[in-house]
């Protein structure tokens, strides 16, 4: 996927941690996208995988409702495939359904809008 993306992100500040396996290492240029909460209910967690795949990784941090924030991706997402699914773990103990992004194209994402 970086091989793709080199030339598409552009970083942001404000960026949130991630934590296995997404982690960040060496000197690798970071790529990011934006998430913004549009939903009733505050993120406690942003969960992603490769489309396909069955194992979910975690990025550290959530949205209040009506919040952006940058999140970043860690050197394991390198030389994947650009379609990811994310879903969001909201304060209220749910699971919102998994949507599928083109993370070569499209690095703005709205949850609820």
């Amino acid at each position: 996927m970086i091989n793709q993306l080199r030339n598409k992100f552009i970083l942001g500040l404000g960026i949130v941690s991630l934590s296995i396996p997404f982690g960040v290492s060496g000197a690798l240029a970071a790529w990011t996208f934006t998430l913004t909460n549009s939903t009733t209910g505050a993120i406690t967690s942003i969960e992603a995988r490769e489309k396909g795949t069955q194992e979910w990784g975690s990025f550290n941090g959530g949205l209040a409702v009506g919040e952006s924030a940058t999140f970043e991706w860690g050197a394991d997402s390198n030389n994947t495939s650009c379609n990811w699914e994310i879903r969001a773990n909201y304060d209220d103990g749910t699971t919102g359904d998994a949507a599928t992004f083109n993370f070569c194209e499209k690095t703005d994402l709205v949850f609820g809008g």
